[in-house]
């Protein structure tokens, strides 16, 4: 059996593509009547721009959910990308080849324990995957921010996408809702294992009482979604393009009530990035929600429980 050499694509809906970077991240193409839209940019390890190319000739935008090098890698191929204010505010702090390069070794670790600890059947991405870190390639350009905004609106033609500001997994994570395939485009901002505090850096720390309350607008909005994809289907070669299940929401929003009220199973567990940071993590149903114990309430916040 050959090795993938191109990320994968998959169409999830009509005009909708899931694009699988080498089982590291995801991102998509929605493309309307009019325009495109593509979310996240990945770790920049290929050619996104002669992708884009080969499944549609629209004029484009390019959107971030947040931050992060596996989300944010690859933005430099582009001329302008929108990004939230508060994330493009730590904006010297990440991205770099380096840091993305670590990104990529840590998923090939994450694999080997997962193997070890006799978890499943998880193959290495040498087996599977023929790229190596030194491929990703250092860009000199960088592109252009503009500010993504709360209730923003992509008009594709015939084609609505609403923006939704997340806080949690960094101060301006962001959701994408697809009115027209009721799907939404998450990143990282409700996945299964997600929480108040990022993984180290200058930019962590969100109040659970702003995680919860930007959760509990996506809640509101459940009438016009049936799917939720977000930046990682699995990690760690386990590639699928399978909606998350509407339980994992409930069950984080659930995790941060009883983080607030007191009543949560919390546990020390290794980050699954950085093994020796041990972080606070509160347990419930799907849910593994890490926080900070010094950020439960914003400044001056009245302390009732959304």
């Amino acid at each position: 059996m050959g090795k993938i050499t191109e990320p994968i694509v998959c169409e999830i809906a009509p005009k909708t593509y899931h694009i699988n970077e080498f089982g590291i991240d995801n991102q998509y193409l929605l493309v309307g009547d009019e325009r495109a839209l593509v979310i996240d940019t990945g770790t920049g390890l290929y050619d996104m721009k002669k992708l884009i190319a080969k499944l549609t000739d629209k004029p484009y935008d390019v959107v971030v959910t947040h931050l992060h090098g596996d989300h944010n890698g690859g933005s430099n191929q582009f001329e302008e990308v929108w990004m939230h204010r508060l994330d493009q505010e730590w904006m010297p702090e990440i991205a770099t080849t380096e840091q993305i390069r670590w990104k990529t070794l840590r998923m090939e670790e994450i694999s080997r324990e997962a193997r070890e600890s006799g978890r499943g059947k998880w193959p290495s991405y040498e087996e599977i995957f023929p790229y190596d870190t030194v491929d990703i390639i250092e860009r000199e350009k960088r592109c252009k921010y503009r500010d993504l905004e709360d209730g923003q609106v992509f008009e594709l033609g015939n084609r609505t996408v609403k923006v939704f500001h997340t806080p949690g997994h960094t101060r301006g994570s962001c959701s994408l809702l697809d009115y027209n395939t009721r799907i939404l485009f998450s990143g990282d901002a409700m996945n299964f294992n997600v929480g108040t505090r990022s993984v180290g850096g200058p930019y962590s720390g969100v109040a659970v009482s702003t995680m919860l309350r930007g959760l509990l607008r996506i809640v509101e909005q459940r009438p016009y979604f049936d799917r939720t994809f977000t930046g990682h289907t699995n990690y760690a070669n386990q590639i699928n393009v399978l909606s998350q299940e509407h339980e994992v929401l409930d069950d984080i929003i659930e995790n941060l009530r009883r983080i607030l009220k007191g009543t949560a199973e919390i546990i020390d567990r290794p980050s699954h990035l950085k093994p020796d940071l041990i972080m606070k993590t509160a347990m419930y149903g799907r849910a593994a929600t890490i926080f900070n114990e010094d950020m439960l309430w914003e400044e001056g916040e009245e302390h009732i429980v959304p």
